[in-house]
């Protein structure tokens, strides 16, 4: 993949938090054009009318979701009284002119190590 993103629950991720959605099989240039067809603004219904397969992340804290970037995805109303907290990272593979990949993150993530010293 392009993409791939993870995020870790800090805490348990419940039904009534609305935990993020994917949408299986959206994570192509075909579907991300097909969601954008006829003023459907989701994309999401199928020719029987009846959504596209999809799972929602339901976690524990310490829990990891490990998805391609691309694919089509949401969080849900949260109807509970706390807050989602996540932690999110996302890479990217290193374009012919050094842009992206591990490398320049790792050294983003060093100079945000180097100044979180000053943070209060």
């Amino acid at each position: 993949p392009l993409l791939v993103t993870s995020f870790v629950a800090l805490q348990d991720v419940t039904r009534e938090m609305g935990p993020t959605r994917f949408v299986r099989g959206t994570h192509t240039d075909p579907a991300h054009a097909a969601a954008l067809v006829d003023g459907d603004a989701t994309g999401l219904a199928t020719a029987s009318g009846t959504p596209p397969p999809s799972c929602v992340a339901l976690l524990q804290t310490g829990d990891a979701a490990l998805y391609d970037g691309r694919l089509l995805h949401c969080g849900g109303a949260n109807r509970s009284d706390a807050l989602r907290i996540l932690f999110y990272l996302t890479l990217r593979a290193a374009t012919d002119d050094g842009v992206g990949g591990a490398e320049t993150l790792y050294d983003l993530c060093g100079r945000l190590l180097e100044d979180s010293a000053s943070w209060r």
